[in-house]
């Protein structure tokens, strides 16, 4: 087995990635087998390939469903590496194996040396939310942290450790970890410190050192809002908390169905659908948040914890004489069952 091409290293995992192959002799075929390194010994699938001058199989249809992109907030401060948001895979037949390639669970490939995420430079955060920073490379990530007081910049090296890894890091952002370590270390009052910015050096390599950074404004103040969290289009995370809940409308149904034993079992379905508003947009905000629409997986944030719910509706609404703001319908659908006697 010759591999002649391979796909492009973080590729989507929604379009073909082809692993080309050289001529295929032997009239009853030749057994390739789809494996990944997560599962040692255990093909994903078999494709069998008569003999050709050349030869593809894509592999996506195997790897796509071992990908699951799920936000990790529930994880504490820290970088997290291995989220299933990328798979590696390989092919082999005869004894030989083909060099590993990493795909991803976005619709876009994997910018590398980037933040995975359209959002702002700057976003404002409560102190009691979370938010992640994404990114993939081959160099080493030393993140440091940056705050303003007394109109210095003060930083902390010690709080989150480097790493390195070929899967996707991302980085966990909580407020409240990285407040109480200046509010301790400069000896003033929690809300003295009022933004804070993460830094992701990347360094090794042949390429000069390169730093990533996202601003934080911590709002310690606000309530009420709703905060989701979206797979973006890199097959990252980001969220946002919409201010402003517009609109709350119920909706439910009833159905009965008769069991053989004489039992019914009785089904209520209830939505709770609500209109959330965004804060005033720009172009760039704008864009970010439109992804919204289209994604596939959508969450409901509080805190540390989440819950899927369907995005029914949304819309960009702009006018000559008002800001532009995204609105976006949630909504979420609750089932509660039970078995009457006849």
């Amino acid at each position: 087995m010759i591999v002649t091409t391979y796909p492009k290293a973080y590729q989507s995992a929604f379009r073909e990635a082809l692993f080309v192959l050289g001529a295929v002799n032997g009239s009853n075929g030749v057994d390739i087998s789809i494996n990944t390194p997560l599962k040692p010994g255990q093909p994903l699938g078999v494709k069998r390939i008569y003999a050709q001058n050349e030869a593809s199989v894509n592999v996506t249809p195997y790897v796509r469903g071992m990908i699951e992109v799920k936000p990790v907030c529930d994880k504490p401060h820290g970088l997290v590496v291995g989220t299933d948001r990328t798979i590696p895979c390989a092919i082999s037949a005869a004894g030989l194996t083909s060099n590993t390639v990493i795909l991803s669970g976005g619709v876009e490939d994997l910018p590398i040396d980037t933040i995975l995420s359209a959002a702002p430079d700057t976003v404002r955060i409560a102190y009691g939310e979370k938010d992640e920073i994404s990114v993939i490379t081959s160099r080493v990530v030393d993140p440091v942290v940056a705050s303003v007081y007394g109109g210095e910049e003060h930083f902390d090296y010690q709080t989150l450790s480097d790493v390195i890894s070929s899967n996707m890091i991302t980085a966990v952002v909580d407020p409240k970890a990285l407040c109480g370590v200046f509010a301790n270390a400069l000896q003033v009052e929690l809300d003295k410190i009022t933004e804070f910015t993460i830094q992701l050096r990347l360094t090794g390599g042949t390429e000069p050192e390169k730093i990533l950074s996202r601003r934080y404004i911590i709002d310690y103040y606000g309530v009420g809002g709703r905060r989701l969290a979206w797979v973006n289009r890199y097959g990252g995370v980001d969220y946002y908390t919409f201010p402003t809940v517009s609109k709350t409308r119920n909706t439910g149904s009833r159905t009965r169905m008769e069991t053989t034993d004489g039992y019914k079992t009785r089904t209520t379905m209830a939505s709770k659908h609500e209109t959330l508003v965004s804060e005033p947009c720009d172009g760039v905000m704008v864009d970010w948040l439109a992804e919204i629409f289209s994604s596939p997986d959508v969450w409901l944030v509080k805190g540390s914890e989440y819950e899927k719910v369907e995005v029914s509706g949304g819309e960009v609404v702009s006018s000559p004489l008002q800001p532009t703001r995204v609105n976006v319908e949630i909504a979420k659908t609750g089932a509660r069952y039970g078995t009457v006697r006849r």
